[in-house]
């Protein structure tokens, strides 16, 4: 998603020593045992695990087939591709940059999470609103459109559950304010173990929110049957 580092001329020149140092290009093969078990994992949730609890638990399977996606597509078939790329010598940075190890919830979603995503919401809506109305107020409009895109995505496809995603964007813009207040500096929310620890609350409590009922119920339970009638 980063057209200029991609079609750069340097990143395919650059020494490969260097770059394997920095992170940007030659990949380690650490990286490719991570992405291959990552893939390996979500397809054993989505394909194994899930189908097994659909019958009885079928809330908690469309959880457990939600996650695999997550892991089988952000974590491994993306991954490959960011690997296979660099390897030509192209720069090709993974869209996720090891989200779990997020100091504050800024850090998760503006340096850590989906970065193909976050760089389209920094170009498209926060750097033109910033000139005009301020850093804070950009950065609260960036994470209601995010809001409303997903809507539009996991609402409008599970005809349900409408505003949840927007509410639950709403509550980490909230939350990197109070982050980033007086209060929240001085409680540390913002470094460390206390505020990784803030960032996994705050990240992970309301997921509910964004992955609703609705969609768990009308879109990832019947991927799960299909899976399941596939494979018969």
């Amino acid at each position: 998603m980063d057209a200029e580092a991609f079609f750069s001329d340097h990143s395919r020149r650059a020494d490969a020593k260097t770059a394997g140092r920095n992170g940007s290009l030659t990949p380690r093969w650490t990286e490719w045992v991570w992405s291959v078990c990552q893939t390996a994992f979500g397809v054993w949730l989505v394909v194994e695990l899930a189908p097994r609890l659909v019958t009885t638990q079928p809330f908690v399977a469309g959880w457990v087939a939600l996650i695999g996606v997550v892991s089988v597509l952000h974590f491994g078939v993306s991954h490959f591709a960011s690997l296979a790329w660099r390897s030509g010598g192209v720069d090709a940075r993974h869209i996720m940059h090891k989200p779990l190890l997020a100091r504050s919830v800024s850090d998760f979603w503006g340096q850590r999470w989906n970065l193909a995503f976050r760089d389209v919401m920094h170009g498209f809506v926060f750097r033109p609103l910033a000139p005009a109305i301020g850093v804070a107020r950009a950065s609260a409009a960036t994470f209601v459109v995010s809001g409303l895109i997903h809507d539009a995505v996991i609402s409008f496809t599970a005809r349900g559950g409408w505003g949840l995603p927007t509410l639950y964007f709403l509550i980490q813009a909230a939350a990197m304010f109070v982050e980033r207040s007086r209060m929240g500096r001085r409680m540390g929310l913002g470094r460390g173990f206390v505020g990784w620890l803030y960032a996994f609350v705050v990240i992970a409590a309301p997921a509910g929110l964004l992955f609703h009922k609705p969609f768990i119920e009308h879109v990832v339970v019947p991927m799960i049957g299909a899976i399941q009638g596939s494979g018969r």
